[in-house]
């Protein structure tokens, strides 16, 4: 009886530990990651969206012009965070995004961003910090830092979570639907440049 008795104890204390850990991991996994208290307040206007989709358009219509003239030009595109942020709660707002909130800051030559996912049960903050390049003619997404709430990752599963990013970020092919390569990207200032050179289209 002693030895069912301490061996259901033990059961007791390790089902005891495992419930702990969980509603540990529960809370950490919940709570806002380090990342948020770093990015700095980025005011929002529909005079930056305005100026954001403009400046998209631009952008397309000299990498047209040079390709209708058949000829390779350098091309500039430069954005703010407070058109970033902007066009972002606009799409927020239109139901566009996975996310209920998101903010992203360009600091440091990295782009910062916190997010929360729209999740049944619990919302998944998220924390990201990446350096965008210019790799082989495209945007490279190379993350730096990744935080999921305030839990504890390995390095091993950040650098795991930027290899899937990497990957989600080029499948979704920011400039490939351009005729341009990407020659450089630039981050200061609160500001985002992408230089690219247009490509001669057959």
């Amino acid at each position: 009886m002693k030895i069912i008795s301490t061996f259901l104890m033990v059961i007791g204390v390790i089902g005891i530990i495992i419930i702990a850990a969980v509603l540990m991991g529960f809370i950490l996994f919940s709570m806002d990651p380090p990342i948020k208290s770093q990015l700095s307040p980025t005011p929002v206007s529909a005079d930056a969206v305005k100026s954001f989709d403009q400046k998209i358009v631009a952008f397309k219509q000299k990498i047209e012009a040079a390709a209708a003239a058949k000829e390779r030009r350098e091309v500039n595109l430069t954005i703010t965070s407070e058109e970033l942020n902007s066009k972002l709660v606009e799409l927020l707002a239109q139901g566009e995004l996975p996310f209920k909130e998101a903010k992203i800051n360009f600091d440091d030559n990295l782009c910062k961003m916190y997010s929360v996912f729209s999740n049944p049960g619990i919302n998944a903050k998220t924390g990201l910090a990446a350096q965008l390049v210019a790799s082989k003619g495209s945007l490279k997404m190379v993350v730096v830092d990744f935080q999921l709430g305030r839990l504890p990752l390995p390095k091993s599963m950040i650098k795991g979570v930027g290899n899937i990013l990497d990957v989600m970020f080029r499948m979704e092919g920011i400039t490939e639907d351009l005729a341009i390569d990407v020659t450089g990207v630039t981050i200061s200032d609160e500001r985002l440049t992408i230089k690219g050179m247009t490509r001669l289209v057959k």
